[in-house]
């Protein structure tokens, strides 16, 4: 793959030869990972990005698999996690330039587990995600991303799509709770802490006075726990801002749903 014109070649290893070359628009750094072969037909399959989508191709004839917008700038990284939803299928990973984003997507379809936002800003972008080791002892990999101002997070993995951001779940609480934001009034980043009493879909999204949407924070599956995210508000001015958490069925006993908003104050 190479630069912003983003063409795609396969080379024979043994002589160099072309085989065959692609284009799904262009990239901003070429990144591309040889994944499972998923249809199982001797080729591994090729996760890489155009400039707002991601895709998953043959590595035999660059037919596409499947492909997944996520209306950014570009896509600045993939990288591989492995089966979290135990289908077989290797989940992949992809992080976007503005906004920063960081996304897991389940191998086999390409559809969103998760995702986590650093920001809006091009100072925010996410410039790279990969996985690591299991550090929590489940049998999953954990992944790392960074963002261009510095900041690194590293997410939990967990089987069956339980991805978590920052959790403790030593102590499993029996409601569900949305806490005040702390510090609050905040410059520029402050810290949301929710819990959950079992595996669940949450959205944790951030609306200005207007009740317009400015940002989402969290979309996806996390374990029971007790979980923590930070907001970063250096890309919004001054005043008053609220916070949205719904967290519903996730193809478990829970039968009802969970929704809460608090207000917060940025001051700058």
């Amino acid at each position: 793959m190479y630069g912003f014109a983003g063409g795609t070649f396969a080379l024979s290893g043994a002589t160099g030869q072309q085989l065959w070359t692609g284009s799904n628009g262009t990239s901003n750094n070429g990144t591309v990972e040889l994944a499972d072969d998923r249809n199982r037909n001797g080729y591994p399959d090729v996760i890489f990005s155009g400039p707002q989508t991601a895709f998953r191709v043959d590595s035999k004839n660059d037919s596409i698999m499947w492909s997944t917008p996520f209306s950014s700038s570009y896509i600045r990284d993939a990288g591989l996690l492995g089966d979290i939803t135990g289908d077989t299928i290797g989940e992949v990973l992809f992080s976007t330039q503005q906004p920063g984003k960081v996304f897991v997507l389940n191998g086999k379809d390409g559809s969103i587990l998760f995702e986590y936002s650093f920001g809006t800003s091009i100072q925010q972008r996410a410039d790279r995600v990969n996985a690591i080791t299991d550090i929590d002892g489940n049998g999953s990999n954990e992944f790392a991303a960074c963002s261009r101002d510095g900041r690194i997070k590293c997410f939990s993995g967990g089987p069956f799509g339980i991805i978590g951001i920052s959790s403790n779940n030593q102590n499993v609480p029996k409601n569900f709770a949305l806490f005040q934001n702390y510090p609050n009034p905040f410059n520029p980043v402050t810290n949301i802490k929710f819990n959950l009493p079992e595996k669940v879909k949450v959205q944790l999204k951030i609306y200005d006075l207007l009740g317009r949407e400015v940002e989402t924070l969290l979309n996806g599956v996390l374990g029971a726990g007790v979980h923590t995210i930070d907001w970063n508000s250096s890309n919004f001015a001054s005043g008053i801002y609220f916070y949205e958490l719904k967290a519903g069925d996730a193809s478990t006993s829970l039968s009802t749903s969970f929704t809460a908003v608090k207000k917060m104050v940025v001051i700058k």
